[in-house]
C-alpha cells in the first residue's frame, strides 16, 4: 500500500458519492423501461451487424453497456463524463442511422428523455462545486432561481452562462 492512499481513498472506492448513485439510478431507468434500450447495451459490431461502414462513420463508439461498466468500476470523476458518454451513445445513432429508422428513433426519444433525467443531478453536482450544497441533496432539491440547462449541438446538458442549471424536481427513477 502506498503512503499516499489513505483510509480516505479506500472509503471513496467503498462508498460512491451521491452523484455517482443517482447516474446508476438514471442509467437503470434508461435501460430496464423501454425495449429500445436494447439496441444500445453492447458495442455495435460492425461485421456482425452488416455495416462495414459504421467506424468509417462513428469515430468515437460508445454504449450503455460500456457506460454502466464505467459507473460500476468508478471511471467517471464527474457526472458530466457520464452525461457525455450516454449522449455520445445517443448521438452516434442518430447520425448513423436515417432518420426513418427504428434505432434513430429510439435514440432520439432516449436522448430526450435522459436529458430531462440528467439536468437535475448535473445542477446538484453545480450546487455542490460552487459550495451552495454538499452534493448530497437529493436530486432536484438545490437552489431556485437559476439559470435553465441547455442542450448543446450533440445533446450534452452543460449550465447555462457558467452558472448551475436549474432543479428540474424530476424523479430518477422513472422514464
Amino acid at each position: 500500500r502506498s503512503p499516499s492512499r489513505g483510509l480516505g481513498d479506500v472509503y471513496k472506492r467503498q462508498v460512491p458519492t451521491r452523484w455517482q448513485d443517482e447516474c446508476r439510478k438514471c442509467l437503470d431507468a434508461l435501460t430496464k423501461v423501454t425495449k429500445h434500450s436494447v439496441f444500445f447495451m453492447q458495442p455495435v459490431d460492425p461485421i456482425a451487424q452488416g455495416i462495414p461502414e459504421y467506424l468509417n462513420v462513428i469515430k468515437s463508439p460508445m454504449d450503455l453497456g460500456t457506460v454502466r461498466g464505467k459507473l460500476h468500476a468508478e471511471t467517471y470523476t464527474t457526472p458530466y463524463a457520464f452525461n457525455d458518454d450516454v449522449c455520445l451513445t445517443f448521438t452516434n445513432a442518430i447520425t448513423f442511422n436515417a432518420a426513418s429508422h427504428p434505432v434513430h428513433l429510439a435514440a432520439a426519444t432516449l436522448l430526450a428523455k435522459f436529458k430531462n433525467k440528467v439536468a437535475p443531478i448535473l445542477q446538484v453536482f453545480d450546487a455542490a462545486a460552487s459550495g451552495a450544497g454538499d452534493g448530497n441533496e437529493p436530486a432536484g432539491a438545490a437552489a431556485d432561481e437559476q439559470p435553465a440547462a441547455d442542450a448543446d449541438a450533440d445533446g450534452a446538458v452543460s449550465p447555462a452562462d457558467g452558472a448551475p442549471a436549474a432543479a428540474t424536481g424530476l424523479s430518477l427513477i422513472h422514464i
